[in-house]
């Protein structure tokens, strides 16, 4: 049996072009670095927490995850399996941990 190459062609481009494409995105170091300002933390449209950093016209919503995240300059804030935000105090957090 002799395959054809005219016969294996449309298939062989069918099955590249229907490969999915990588987007490449920004994170929130590197946009924080670049100059974007970060508002406080809320929740998008969908629910989700995270920060809405914007340059001018652009913004970009990045997703929070992680189980605690700093909350000004003394705060912390840990995040429950269920979504609850519970607020920490950060000194006592640090000493009981033995980060301070």
């Amino acid at each position: 049996m002799k395959l054809e190459l005219p016969f294996f062609g449309p298939l062989i481009a069918l099955a590249i072009f229907s490969l999915p494409v990588v987007a490449h995105a920004e994170n929130f170091q590197g946009l924080s670095g670049q100059g974007y300002k970060v508002a406080a933390l809320s929740n998008n449209k969908a629910g989700v927490k995270g920060w809405t950093l914007s340059k001018g016209p652009v913004r970009y919503f990045c997703e929070l995850r992680a189980s605690l995240a700093y909350s000004g300059k003394n705060g912390m804030v840990s995040f429950t399996s269920a979504g609850r935000v519970m607020t920490l105090d950060r000194a006592a957090f640090e000493k009981k941990n033995g980060w301070s």
